[in-house]
This record gives C-alpha cells, sequence and structure tokens, in this order.
C-alpha cells in the first residue's frame, strides 16, 4: 500500500525514466530467455535410433522378436558394446556447441525469466536491476553471449 505495489500499478507517466534506466537488463534478460527457450526447442535430443545406424536389439520383422542370426554371432556382443558407446557418446555433451548456455542451464533461465516478468508487472522497476544482477547468473551468461556474437 505504501509503495504502490501490484499487477501494473507502477506504469504511470513519471516513471518512464526509472522504465528506460532499467531497460537494457531487461531487454537483455527477456532476449535471451526467448533465444535460449527457442533454441531449446528446435534442437531436440538424439534419440537411441538416430544414434545408431543399424540397431540389432529387436527387428521388427519378427514382431519384436530378438533376430536370432544376430544373436548367435560371437562378435555381436563386441559390436554392441561399440553401438552402446555410440550411443553413449551421443547422448554427451559436444565441446564444439557455440551456445554458452546448454540444457543443465534450463532451471536458471526459468528462474531469470519468471523474475523478469515479477519485476516488470508487480515491483518497482528501480530494483529489477538489482535484483536480476544479483540472483540470477543468466544475465552475464546472456551478456557474455551478446558479445560473443554466438546464438
Amino acid at each position: 500500500h505504501y509503495w504502490g505495489l501490484g499487477f501494473l500499478k507502477y506504469f504511470q507517466i513519471h516513471q518512464i525514466p526509472n522504465f528506460l534506466l532499467a531497460l537494457p537488463v531487461l531487454a537483455l534478460t527477456l532476449s535471451g530467455c526467448y533465444s535460449y527457450f527457442w533454441t531449446l526447442l528446435l534442437s531436440s535430443p538424439p534419440t537411441i535410433d538416430s544414434a545408431s545406424s543399424g540397431s540389432n536389439s529387436t527387428d521388427t520383422n519378427n514382431g519384436g522378436e530378438r533376430s536370432r542370426e544376430k544373436s548367435s554371432n560371437s562378435n555381436s556382443s563386441s559390436s554392441s558394446n561399440s553401438k552402446n558407446n555410440k550411443q553413449r557418446r551421443a547422448w554427451a555433451p559436444q565441446p564444439s556447441t557455440p551456445s554458452v548456455l546448454g540444457p543443465r542451464s534450463l532451471l536458471h533461465v526459468s528462474h531469470c525469466l519468471f523474475l523478469s516478468l515479477f519485476a516488470i508487472l508487480f515491483v518497482n522497476v528501480q530494483i529489477s536491476t538489482r535484483l536480476l544482477a544479483s540472483s540470477c547468473p543468466c544475465v552475464f551468461w546472456f551478456a557474455a553471449q551478446a558479445v560473443e556474437g554466438s546464438p
């Protein structure tokens, strides 16, 4: 009541300079969250079928039963080990990814998005930069991405 907090209560004409001061940080976090979620939705993890070129675990022609020819070979265990290693490598993080953020930082980015929207809609926008910079490492990660030029 004293501070005039509430949903969109801070949106007044005489608060435009405060919104302009907070605009760079809020724009950086919102655009960074948008690009993160957009790339996360577009890049799906590889499936087991796409990771191995020829899976020998099931035969679709025999109704899901294991193929007898492949299971009887003595070399099938060594070939299945190499295919399991390929499957493990497909799920491992690739060192050449151009992005600073990966799927493991989903909670950080979600937290940053929530605080950004909460700061815009409910609290004094004057504290939004302090709130985001002190509690979200994503602000600095997004700034690093912007300086680096990676998606």
